[in-house]
């Protein structure tokens, strides 16, 4: 790690995460032979392409070729371009054939807009267009962590619905007067719980990428979540 932080420091790439740098001088030792870094987990070019050149140069140094990037949000075609020119900018001191892995639900159309605009990309990661189509659609699911012990931790993107909310939370469906589910409800796991017949203030995401607030009545709720394994142990029979 240090031998790394002395090469950030001789590239001037002060302000990257340091979180985001030990994930990949963890994943590079792992796995000396195929280091490929996914990049946007904070901000793709202030800080994950610069973490991978400094992972890479320090690889480098001791007789190891560093593979390449993957791209899984944000403008793929211009981040491409961006990544590939970095590459060639540090070229001496990473070596050359760095390639530029690019995911993200891909399918035909989206490779047709990529390649009117000149993207740079080498590998396409296509995982769910592979397997499933049009007619028989998938709805993705991603695990996040969001609480390491009792420190709250987010996720962030350059893609506003992909950032988490932190924190440990609790789930309820919200059910009209005449039965219907009208909508679900995220609350931290500390918050006072929801009680049915009260007004409460809540806060949507928006189609745009806004937040609202808006105040309504909870005719009744549903618990959506329990807690089914503790430390390795089962601790629910329904579980």
């Amino acid at each position: 790690f240090s031998i790394c932080i002395r090469k950030r420091e001789e590239f001037g790439f002060g302000s990257t995460n340091d979180g985001e740098l030990a994930s990949f001088i963890a994943y590079a030792t792992a796995f000396p032979e195929g280091f490929m870094a996914l990049i946007d987990t904070y901000d793709t070019m202030q800080s994950g392409v610069l973490n991978f050149i400094t992972v890479a140069a320090a690889m480098r140094d001791i007789g190891l070729q560093a593979k390449g990037v993957r791209l899984d949000s944000g403008d793929l075609a211009e981040l491409s371009r961006q990544c590939k020119a970095i590459f060639a900018k540090y070229a001496p001191q990473i070596g050359s054939g760095l390639v530029v892995v690019a995911s993200n639900d891909i399918y035909e159309d989206s490779l047709l807009e990529l390649n009117e605009k000149k993207h740079q990309i080498d590998v396409f990661g296509i995982g769910t267009h592979l397997v499933t189509c049009k007619a028989q659609p998938a709805l993705g699911g991603v695990y996040k962590l969001v609480q390491l012990g009792s420190e709250p931790r987010i996720k962030l993107s350059e893609e506003i619905e992909k950032i988490s909310i932190p924190g440990s939370k609790k789930a309820f469906r919200v059910v009209s007067a005449e039965g219907r589910p009208m909508m679900d409800v995220l609350q931290l796991a500390d918050e006072k719980p929801i009680e049915d017949g009260k007004c409460m203030d809540l806060v949507r995401f928006t189609p745009n990428g806004s937040f609202e607030h808006f105040n309504t009545t909870i005719s009744s709720s549903v618990p959506l979540m329990f807690q089914g394994l503790s430390n390795g142990q089962i601790v629910d029979e329904n579980f």
